[in-house]
């Protein structure tokens, strides 16, 4: 075997001197003996349950700042700091590269590039090549913050034996180049992503730092900035969603780092006075009632209640009928399909309640039709739990991590195929992952689970694996999302500070492809606090960045809430969840069902599970055979049926040839 692997993180040589580390949350795994000093504190000195972590690197993580300040302090500061670079692999034989460049030098906003290599197996012994793009954007010093190359595109050879050629061809969107400006940096009257002016550089190589220093590049201009006011995929509005958010840096609470000024911008860790909270922020972090449904000034508030059918009040031993409408009637409709309308007006408000209840479990509804469903805990695969909960085992994949290594979305897309044939046989319809979070340090409490420290390779590898399990029947709840770095204090109201670009262009990236090439019907939340909105709640995030801008459509369930209790169910389902991991969170729905807006956001939210599972093999978990598996399965009907016949038709022959030639012997017997 000849390893074709590739680096997903940056190793250096002293991890504690990157921008990202000095403000990592402390622990007592990091050897700081001031663990406890993130823990937010009133003005008056008392200590709250709160703590707090300020994303100061904004968007320089991993390779973007190695990277970035290799290309400003020079190539002695990058061999003292990078062992290894990203993207960096070995293999037991030679390539040659031959890149190919569009002669077009423009970029303009509906083409794309096509970069076309040549890759050549030059050694004695077969094996596969990666071939990895980084872009170069045009930078002034004071305006948006850009990496000096970021991740553009990938592509993987087949197995090539020696002096055989592949060429490969990478597509470049000039939307993945964009960056995203989110105060106005460059002061021309918009905020949100978009492209300047300048030369722009495409490189081609074996790893993000031999890419700019030794690979191939091809140059493009362009005149006039390109603002993407809408979402090229979608077409939906793109604006500021985490203002509150980001006024954190600009209000001078946080440095943020600037490759202007690497020296006085550089990240310090929170002092006693970064950690003091007025009231009013310590009154958004112990919001509890769902006073938003009662506020006439929220976007989502109604007055009009809607249509659902009278409580159901049954003697003991007598069933329900079945409703006029059964829920197999919706399979393959579209969302906004008018008879979605009618089977949701045949539901009950308790009804509606317990679609949003979950234990690994979501209970079904037998006078709707509607099923159980199962899901199960998996970033490795069908195994957590499975044994004790369902009698069976699965299989054990690959950490994601070293999927990612493999560079290999065909591979990553074959285990979302794997995941659904067990979905499939173990009657479970869905599964908690893949893991789309970000590598932010090596330190992260969950860096297996999630694929690497770019957003590109994390969210190529996380679609494909989520595309296939889709289009297989099976759903996968990408998650955390979002900004899901660390374990310590998750449990207890992690306040995570972040600029929105540093949110869109890194740690949102992942779930964002997921989402719009993967097609994911399934999300789960993070336990953090995005500021001091909890991310299972947060209207920003759900509604307004994962509906309204990505065209999500589907379910989005907590983190398991069994020993934390402080995620609420009512919070996150007004904000655009669904659905509640376990939990002691409010499962009666005492203050939403109250309300018009209420049941307005819990008849959605049901509409929402229900979809996702109506676009799944979880129709009938008792006999589960999807319409994609049909074809399959008559194809083996009808090839067993010749095989039978033609082992009968054998059989026959044979017998008739025996009696033949025992007839013909007892002939020549008498003749003689």
């Amino acid at each position: 075997m000849n390893p074709s692997g590739r680096t997903v993180d940056t190793y250096a040589a002293d991890f504690t001197a990157s921008p990202a580390w000095q403000n990592f949350a402390v622990n007592a795994e990091n050897g700081r003996a001031d663990a406890a000093n993130n823990t937010l504190v009133l003005e008056n000195g008392e200590a709250t349950k709160y703590h707090m972590v300020e994303y100061e690197e904004g968007i320089y993580v991993g390779y973007r700042y190695y990277e970035t300040r290799g290309f400003s302090d020079g190539e002695e500061w990058y061999a003292e700091n990078v062992v290894y670079p990203f993207g960096y692999g070995l293999s037991y034989t030679t390539f040659q590269w031959n890149a190919k460049f569009p002669e077009n030098a423009g970029i303009s906003r509906d083409t794309k590039i096509d970069v076309e290599v040549t890759v050549t197996n030059t050694g004695s012994v077969a094996g596969k090549d990666v071939v990895e793009l980084y872009a170069s954007t045009p930078y002034l010093a004071g305006e948006i913050e850009k990496a000096h190359v970021v991740l553009a595109g990938f592509a993987k050879t087949k197995l090539l034996a020696p002096g055989e050629s592949e060429t490969v061809t990478i597509t470049v969107d000039p939307y993945t180049m964009a960056s995203y400006d989110y105060n106005d940096a460059n002061l021309n009257d918009f905020c949100g992503y978009e492209l300047d002016p300048g030369t722009y550089t495409l490189y081609v190589g074996t790893n993000a730092h031999d890419a700019w220093t030794n690979g191939a590049a091809g140059t493009f201009t362009l005149d006039e900035s390109i603002l993407y006011e809408t979402d090229p995929v979608t077409g939906n509005a793109v604006e500021n969603r985490f203002d509150e958010v980001s006024e954190h840096f600009e209000d001078g609470n946080a440095v943020r780092l600037s490759r202007s000024d690497w020296e006085d911008s550089f990240p310090t860790y929170m002092d006693e006075d970064d950690l003091v909270i007025d009231e009013e922020t310590f009154d958004k972090l112990e919001m509890t009632v769902v006073d938003a449904a009662f506020d006439e000034e929220q976007p989502w508030y109604t007055d009009v209640m809607p249509v659902q059918a009278d409580p159901i009040e049954l003697a003991e031993g007598e069933t329900a009928p079945a409703a006029p409408i059964q829920f197999a009637e919706l399979i393959g409709l579209d969302c906004e399909d008018p008879k979605w309308t009618a089977f949701m007006d045949q539901f009950t408000i308790a009804e509606l309640g317990a679609m949003m209840s979950g234990n690994y479990s979501i209970p079904g509804i037998e006078r709707l039709g509607i099923p159980v469903t199962h899901a199960v805990d998996g970033p490795v695969g069908f195994v957590y739990q499975m044994g004790e909960k369902f009698g069976v085992t699965g299989v054990f994949y690959a950490a994601p991590v070293m999927v990612a290594a493999t560079w290999n979305t065909d591979l990553a897309a074959k285990e979302g195929d794997c995941l659904a044939e067990e979905g499939l046989w173990t009657h479970c319809t869905g599964i908690y992952g893949p893991a789309t979070n970000m590598h932010r340090t090596p330190f992260s409490g969950r860096n297996f689970e999630y694929y690497s420290e770019d957003g590109f390779l994390s969210g190529s590898m996380s679609a494909a694996t989520v595309g296939a399990a889709e289009k297989n029947g099976m759903y996968c709840y990408i998650k955390h999302f979002a900004l899901n770095e660390r374990e310590t204090w998750r449990h207890y109201g992690l306040c995570t500070w972040a600029d929105e670009q540093a949110m869109r262009e890194i740690y949102f990236m992942p779930f964002e492809k997921a989402v719009k090439e993967g097609g994911s019907t399934a999300v789960m939340s993070s336990y953090n606090n995005i500021g001091t909105t909890w991310a299972g709640a947060s209207t920003a995030l759900l509604t307004n960045v994962l509906r309204n801008e990505w065209g999500f459509i589907g379910t989005v369930i907590t983190d398991n809430n069994e020993e934390h209790g402080f995620m609420d169910i009512e919070k996150a389902v007004l904000a655009g969840g669904t659905n509640l991991l376990f939990g002691w969170g409010t499962k009666t729905f005492d203050n939403l069902s109250q309300t018009a807006t209420g049941q307005l956001k819990m008849r959605e939210a049901a509409h929402q599970y229900l979809y996702t599972l109506a676009n799944s093999y979880g129709v009938d978990v008792d006999a589960p055979v999807p319409m994609w598996r049909t074809p399959a399965l008559v194809g083996s009907v009808i090839v067993y049926v010749l095989v039978l016949a033609g082992v009968v038709v054998i059989l026959r022959r044979r017998k008739y040839n025996k009696t033949l030639a025992n007839t013909n012997a007892g002939a020549d017997v008498s003749k003689e």
